[in-house]
C-alpha cells in the first residue's frame, strides 16, 4: 500500500506501461520469439528438454508458453503480454524493495533494457530478471528460509543461460553462508537435494550444447575490436564503480566478487562460446544494479550511499540514450531486417490469407509466419529436408541453390531461382489454389526488369506467370519483392 502512495512510482509505471504497450502492439515477433512459441506448441516437456541442447537455453519459458501455444490462443499477444507482466513485476519489486532513491528508480525504469528490450521482446529474460530481483530481496534472510531460497535459485537458473550465471553466483554465496551457519542435517539434506536436482536439470539441458545458431555466433571468431568492447565494459564498471568501494568496507568484498564472477563468466561466454546480442550484453547492467543493491543493504554510511547513488545514476542515465549511440548495423536485427519488412507486408494483406507461400529456408520469414496458422508455408529447399520445424535453424542452407550467377547477383538477397524447382513446388503443394506467393528472391537475370514474366514447364509445355506483387527497399537500397505465381490458363 505504501508503494501506491508514491506518486513518482504511479506516474513512472503508468508512462512506462503506455510506452511499452504501444511498442508491443507495433512489434512483430522476430525469429527467436516465434520459434519459442512453435517449440511450445509442437513438443512435449521431454522433447523440449532434449531440444535445449540445440536452443542453448533452459526450459521454463517454453513451459510457460505451452498452455497458450497448445490452445493456439492469442498469438502473438498472449506471449508478448506474458513477458511484459514479468518485466512489470521486476520493476514493481525494484520500486518496492530496492534501497535507491526515486530518481535512480525512474532512470532504471526508463532505461534502454527495460523500455526497449526486455518489456517488448517476448523472450526468456524478463522472468529471469524478476527472479534475480526476488533473490536479491531475500538475500539477507536466505538462511531463515533456505528451502524457499533453494527453490528460487533453481527456478531462476532454468529461465535462461544469462540468469543461470547470476543464479550460480547467488548459489555460491548461499552455500558459503549455509556451511558457516551449520544447519541441521535434515535441512542440509533437503537443500542439497533441491540444488542437486536443479543442477542435474541444467546439465541435462545444456551439457553438450550443439546449437547451429550458437556455432554461427561463436565468439572466438569475433574481430579483435568486438572482444575489446566486451573487456572494456567489465573493466570500466569494475574500476570506476567498485574499486572506490573497497576503501569503505571490506565486507563489500563478497558482493564485488559476485559481480566479478557474473561479469567474467559472461565475458568468457561471449568471447569463446556465443557472442550474443545487446539483450544478452545488458545483463552486465542487471548484475551491476544487483551488486550495488546488495552493498546498499549491507551498509548505512551516508558517504558510501552517495557514491553508489552517483555511480548508478550516471550509468542509468547513459542507458536511456543507448539507442541514439547504437549504429544501424547493431540494430539491424530488430529495425531493418528484410524478413521483418516482408512479414509486415504479408500480415497486412488480407488477399494472402490462407494462401501458399514459397520461402527459402535461409529466410527468417517462414519461421516468423509459422505461428500465425494463416498460411501454407512451402520451403524452397523442402526436398533437402529443410522444412519449417523446431529443429531446423536458418543457417548454411544454400545446398539447393544452384550458384550459376555472378557473385554480384548471388548474395544475401538474391538466390538463383531454378524454374523447374519452382514449377515442381507449385504443382506438388498448391492443390486447388490458383495462385501461390514467393518470398524467394528471384534474380534479375531470371526476372529481368518487367512487372510480369512467364516461365515454361519443359515437360508439359504449360506456362506460369510470375508477377511482381509488392516490393520495398532494404538498407542497401536494393529492391526486395514478394511475387505472385499462377498457372496460365
Amino acid at each position: 500500500m505504501e508503494l501506491l502512495k508514491n506518486k513518482t512510482f504511479i506516474i513512472s509505471i503508468a508512462l512506462w506501461s503506455i510506452l511499452t504497450i504501444v511498442r508491443i502492439l507495433n512489434h512483430i515477433p522476430w525469429f527467436d520469439e516465434a520459434h519459442a512459441w512453435t517449440i511450445a506448441e509442437e513438443l512435449n516437456l521431454i522433447q523440449i528438454f532434449e531440444l535445449m541442447k540445440v536452443e542453448g537455453h533452459t526450459f521454463i519459458w517454453y513451459l510457460l508458453l505451452m498452455p497458450f501455444a497448445k490452445l493456439h490462443f492469442g498469438y502473438p499477444y498472449s506471449m508478448q503480454f506474458l513477458n511484459w507482466i514479468f518485466c512489470l513485476f521486476a520493476l514493481v519489486i525494484l520500486w518496492k524493495k530496492a534501497p535507491f532513491n526515486n530518481l535512480i528508480k525512474v532512470l532504471i525504469t526508463f532505461s534502454f533494457p527495460f523500455t526497449y528490450v526486455y518489456s517488448v521482446y517476448a523472450r526468456c529474460y524478463s522472468i529471469g530478471i524478476m527472479l534475480l530481483f526476488i533473490l536479491t530481496v531475500l538475500y539477507k534472510d536466505k538462511l531463515k528460509h533456505p528451502i524457499l531460497y533453494s527453490i528460487l535459485l533453481i527456478f531462476c537458473a532454468n529461465t535462461s543461460t544469462m540468469a543461470l550465471i547470476g543464479a550460480t553466483g547467488f548459489g555460491l554465496l548461499f552455500l558459503y553462508d549455509l556451511i558457516k551457519s551449520k544447519p541441521t542435517i535434515k535441512n542440509y539434506i533437503k537443500i542439497f537435494l533441491i540444488l542437486g536436482v536443479g543442477t542435474g536439470l541444467i546439465c541435462l539441458q545444456l551439457f553438450g550444447v550443439e546449437s547451429t545458431a550458437i556455432m554461427d555466433y561463436r565468439g572466438i571468431n569475433l574481430p579483435h575490436h568486438d572482444i575489446l568492447k566486451i573487456l572494456c565494459i567489465v573493466i570500466f564498471l569494475f574500476i570506476s564503480c567498485f574499486v572506490p568501494l573497497l576503501f569503505f568496507f571490506k565486507k563489500n568484498l563478497q558482493f564485488l566478487l559476485f559481480f566479478l564472477f557474473t561479469a567474467s563468466l559472461m565475458s568468457v561466454c561471449f568471447m569463446f562460446k556465443y557472442y550474443g546480442h545487446y539483450w544478452n550484453h545488458a545483463f552486465y547492467w542487471i548484475y551491476f544494479i544487483i551488486t550495488l543493491w546488495l552493498i546498499f543493504l549491507e551498509n548505512n554510511q551516508i558517504k558510501l550511499k552517495q557514491i553508489i547513488s552517483m555511480q548508478l545514476g550516471i550509468i542509468c542515465f547513459l542507458h536511456i540514450f543507448i539507442p541514439f549511440f547504437m549504429n544501424d548495423e547493431y540494430l539491424k536485427l530488430t529495425q531493418k531486417d528484410v524478413a521483418i519488412k516482408m512479414v509486415k507486408i504479408i500480415l497486412s494483406d488480407k488477399a494472402i490469407d490462407k494462401k501458399s507461400i514459397i520461402l527459402g529456408n535461409d529466410n527468417f520469414a517462414g519461421y516468423m509466419l509459422l505461428p500465425y496458422k494463416k498460411y501454407k508455408l512451402i520451403n524452397y529447399c523442402e526436398d533437402r529436408s529443410f522444412n519449417y520445424n523446431v529443429v531446423n535453424y536458418p543457417a548454411n542452407n544454400n545446398l539447393c541453390y544452384e550458384k550459376k550467377l555472378s557473385s554480384k547477383v548471388f548474395n544475401e538477397y538474391y538466390t538463383y531461382l531454378d524454374k523447374n524447382r519452382l514449377i515442381d513446388l507449385y504443382n506438388r503443394n498448391v492443390g486447388n489454389d490458383k495462385e501461390v506467393y514467393s518470398v524467394v528472391s528471384i534474380s534479375p537475370m531470371v526476372f529481368e526488369k518487367s512487372e510480369i514474366t512467364y516461365i515454361k514447364d519443359d515437360k508439359t509445355g504449360v506456362f506460369y506467370s510470375i508477377h511482381r506483387y509488392k516490393c520495398f527497399k532494404n538498407e542497401k537500397e536494393e529492391s526486395i519483392c514478394l511475387y505472385k505465381i499462377k498457372k496460365s490458363e
